[in-house]
C-alpha cells in the first residue's frame, strides 16, 4: 500500500510503515487481551464452583463437629 504512493518521500513512507506495524501490534495485543478476558471468565466460574463446594464442606464439618459435641455430652 505504501509502496504504491507516488511522490511521497521515502522517509514518510517509512513512517507510514512504522505506524502500520504499531497498529498491527495493537490489534494483536487486543486479541490477546480478549483471550485473557475469556480465560479469566472461565477461571472465575470454576473458582465460584469450588468456593461453593468448599462452603458446603465447611457446613458439613460444622454439622459433624456439633454432632460429636452432642454425643460427647450425652454420656
Amino acid at each position: 500500500m505504501v509502496d504504491d504512493l507516488e511522490g511521497v518521500p521515502a522517509k514518510a513512507k517509512a513512517k507510514i510503515d512504522e505506524y502500520e506495524q504499531v497498529l498491527a501490534d495493537i490489534d494483536e495485543a487486543d486479541e490477546k487481551l480478549a483471550e485473557f478476558a475469556e480465560k479469566t471468565q472461565e477461571l472465575q466460574a470454576k473458582k465460584k464452583v469450588e468456593e461453593e463446594k468448599l462452603g458446603k464442606l465447611a457446613t458439613k464439618e460444622d454439622e459433624a463437629a456439633a454432632k460429636v459435641n452432642r454425643l460427647r455430652f450425652s454420656f
